[in-house]
């Protein structure tokens, strides 16, 4: 569970030196778009999450 919060720092760290950047003046245009929430989550799925338990038994579990 220790790479997705790796994952998640990593991104955070991108997105401030990003938008530091970009308030500094920086005229380089690097034409980037910002990754969306879900597409953030198909990759953490993908590389650092585990998939979600969808059985019945888990959920009557965290329902009751």
């Amino acid at each position: 569970m220790h790479w997705s919060l790796i994952s998640i720092v990593a991104y955070t760290l991108t997105a401030l030196v990003t938008a530091v950047t970009r308030t500094a003046g920086h005229s380089r245009d690097t034409a980037m778009i910002p990754v969306t929430v879900p597409e953030l989550l198909r990759w953490l799925r993908l590389t650092a999450l585990p998939a979600p338990v969808r059985s019945l038994e888990h959920l009557l579990h965290w329902t009751a």
